[in-house]
C-alpha cells in the first residue's frame, strides 16, 4: 500500500508540473495545441483580428485548453483597448477540428499613446499537450500612416503639378 501511495504521489507531482492539475493527462496519441505565430500586429482601428490556435493532427475525442490574458504595465485593457469575441477564455476542439481563432476588435480611443500589447498564454490543457504556448498582439497607433489634407479639392490639367499641404 505504501508503494502505491508513493506512485500516486509521484504521478500527481508529474501531472502538476506538466500543467495537468485537475485534468486527465493526455493519451500518448493526443494532439499538441499551439499558436500559429508568436506575434501579430494591430492598429487601434483593427476589427476582427484573428489569432490562430491549432492542433497538430485531428483527434477522435473533444479536447480543450484555456488561454490566459496577462495584465500589467504596457498591457492593453479589455473593454477599454479591445474586446474579445468569446469571453470564456477556453477553446474546445470537437472531434475532427484542427483550428480555432481568438478574435479581437481594437477600440480606437483617439489618443496618441505608447504601443500596447495583449499577451496570451495557453494553459490548463484537458486531453492534449501544449506546444507554442505564447502569443503577443502588438497594438499601435502608428502601423498605418495617417495623413490629413488641409486644402479642399484641386483640379489641374494632367500635365501640371501642384504642392498640397498635408
Amino acid at each position: 500500500i505504501e508503494a502505491m501511495w508513493r506512485i500516486a504521489s509521484l504521478s500527481l507531482v508529474v501531472a502538476t508540473a506538466c500543467g495537468f492539475e485537475g485534468n486527465d493527462p493526455p493519451r500518448p496519441d493526443a494532439p499538441t495545441v499551439s499558436f500559429e505565430f508568436p506575434t501579430s500586429n494591430a492598429d487601434e482601428t483593427t476589427t476582427g483580428l484573428r489569432v490562430r490556435v491549432f492542433l497538430d493532427h485531428e483527434y477522435d475525442t473533444p479536447v480543450s485548453v484555456s488561454y490566459l490574458i496577462e495584465t500589467g504595465v504596457g498591457n492593453a485593457v479589455k473593454d477599454v483597448d479591445y474586446t474579445i469575441a468569446d469571453p470564456t477564455n477556453r477553446i474546445t476542439f470537437k472531434p475532427g477540428d484542427r483550428e480555432h481563432f481568438i478574435i479581437f476588435t481594437m477600440i480606437d480611443d483617439g489618443l496618441e499613446e505608447a504601443e500596447e500589447k495583449i499577451d496570451l498564454t495557453l494553459a490548463e490543457p484537458d486531453g492534449l499537450f501544449i506546444g507554442k504556448e505564447r502569443h503577443t498582439v502588438q497594438i499601435s497607433n502608428d502601423i498605418l500612416p495617417r495623413a490629413r489634407f488641409t486644402t479642399g479639392m484641386t483640379a489641374l490639367p494632367e500635365d501640371d503639378s501642384v504642392d498640397i499641404a498635408v
